[in-house]
């Protein structure tokens, strides 16, 4: 998979420079690869930091999956380490009044809560967001919740696979609701996958917040 998302690019950049890391963007083959040219081993994959230098220089090609193939089982393996060593950090986004129709009586009501999947807390890799939609009677009903998932596969070789959403009937109460999503995301040519999870409450009051999940490998 070709990243378009350029700054991206930049910010994973950022991060190999701060990890005392050349860039190699311009380059048939990372810019770290000396004696191993000869060899065909663009990279060390015993050296974390030559693996997130190949990651970030294999996304920028034409070629990801013929470039991928390339590799050794363990250059593969290591680089499918690193991609899915994932550490998930949740957020809560404002949301956008996206309601056209009305319930007599009940107001409308939004949340939108964001799973972020990074490496080292640095690149950002996997972003799962969740909104949930409802109406409430001010502290005495709520009706008609729906869920809305956006997944983006954010970074080098992700990929999206597919989704769920469900509202969680043990977690349905008089006063508040809960509503799980989740997205895998595959990794191209290495042959891992990755799944983000993200819950939504809400409750009679129009309140709504992120319950944090972990998110398993």
């Amino acid at each position: 998979m070709v990243s378009e998302d350029r700054n991206r690019s930049k910010n994973r950049r950022q991060f190999l420079k701060t990890a005392g890391v050349a860039t190699a963007a311009t380059f048939a083959i990372p810019i770290t690869v000396t004696a191993k040219e000869s060899s065909n081993t663009p990279f060390d994959p015993s050296d974390k930091d030559e693996v997130l230098e190949y990651i970030e220089w294999v996304d920028d090609q034409e070629d990801t999956i013929e470039q991928i193939n390339s590799l050794s089982d363990e250059q593969v393996d290591a680089i499918g380490d690193v991609m899915t060593d994932i550490s998930w950090s949740y957020e809560e986004v404002e949301p956008k009044s996206t309601t056209e129709s009305t319930i007599q009586g009940y107001e409308d009501a939004h949340h939108v809560g964001k799973a972020v999947g990074s490496i080292e807390n640095e690149t950002t890799e996997y972003i799962l967001e969740h909104r949930i939609d409802w109406y409430y009677d001010n502290g005495d009903d709520y009706k008609s919740v729906e869920s809305t998932i956006t997944p983006d596969p954010h970074g080098a070789l992700a990929e999206y696979v597919n989704a769920s959403k469900k509202v969680d009937k043990r977690e349905r109460k008089d006063e508040y609701f809960i509503n799980r999503a989740s997205a895998d995301f595959k990794l191209v040519g290495i042959g891992r996958q990755v799944t983000a999870e993200v819950d939504c409450k809400g409750n009679i009051y129009g309140e709504g917040e992120t319950v944090s999940k972990n998110a398993p490998l």
